[in-house]
């Protein structure tokens, strides 16, 4: 038995107050819809942790196991080569992103009140995602060489070296922001969406700048609502003023004139 079965109810006894050591007071929900399409904001406690299960119940399923035998018989690393994660590159990169986000509940658990068995699932966690990180140095090598590329004007070499950056970590949004803007830079815009597309649903950190790029690429597709929802997102989350208002320019332009009639004019 894991701490979080401990917690939700040990013996069977005081489950809510159990929760409630581990509750931040407020009227705050546990989760909340953001911003950002498909993300979830979660408090920073039990509450929010539960909720967080709910929406990832394979990780619930995981973190049991993970803590019952790391806690009892097995060291993390012959769990997480027992479990089969290691070798599927994809399963590895999103298992390290789960114990990476149960890390910062339990760590600002800990904050709220010291427990020694949590401190003990805290620190086993990290550890997991120590190693479960282990490929990413490689993937960032790639990334790196791709900012190199890019530099040299390079860009296909660029986009060669963030699909294999991507292969070895599927679930950075900054190695699929950089090769959709790289494709856009190529003009390949119908096959820089999907890109930038991933790159929100991984919550890359600077969303109003695949927004942006994103209504860009539509707008070439000749996709104008889609651009001017998008471009829209993009000025809502601070993207800078005049370039928003220029491509909106556009699109007004495009929705009187027509597509081709405006690149007539204007392309």
């Amino acid at each position: 038995m894991g701490i979080f079965d401990w917690l939700s109810g040990k013996r069977k006894q005081s489950k809510l107050s159990l929760a409630d050591q581990y509750k931040i007071l407020t009227d705050t929900p546990a989760s909340i819809d953001s911003e950002v399409e498909g993300h979830k904001m979660f408090k920073r406690d039990m509450t929010g942790l539960l909720a967080y299960f709910e929406e990832r119940p394979d990780m619930e399923r995981l973190y049991n196991e993970f803590t019952h035998f790391t806690r009892n018989e097995l060291t993390v690393s012959e769990y997480l080569n027992g479990a089969n994660v290691m070798d599927d590159l994809e399963v590895r990169s999103a298992v390290k992103k789960g114990f990476g986000d149960i890390a910062g509940f339990l760590k600002d658990m800990l904050e709220i009140q010291e427990n020694e068995e949590l401190r003990k699932d805290f620190n086993a966690c990290k550890e997991a995602v120590s190693i479960l990180k282990v490929e990413t140095s490689e993937a960032e090598e790639y990334f790196q060489e791709s900012g190199e590329n890019i530099n040299n004007g390079d860009i296909q070499s660029a986009i060669k070296n963030l699909s294999k950056a991507i292969e070895l970590d599927p679930v950075n949004g900054l190695y699929y922001y950089n090769r959709g803007t790289a494709k856009k830079i190529m003009l390949d815009y119908e096959l820089a969406i999907p890109d930038l597309t991933k790159s929100i649903e991984l919550n890359f950190e600077h969303l109003e700048m695949v927004y942006f790029n994103r209504a860009m690429c539509k707008f070439h597709t000749q996709d104008i609502k889609g651009s001017r929802e998008d471009n829209k997102k993009a000025r809502e989350l601070g993207y800078d003023e005049y370039e928003v208002e220029v491509l909106e320019g556009y699109i007004d332009a495009v929705e009187e004139l027509g597509f081709d009639e405006f690149m007539k004019q204007f392309g």
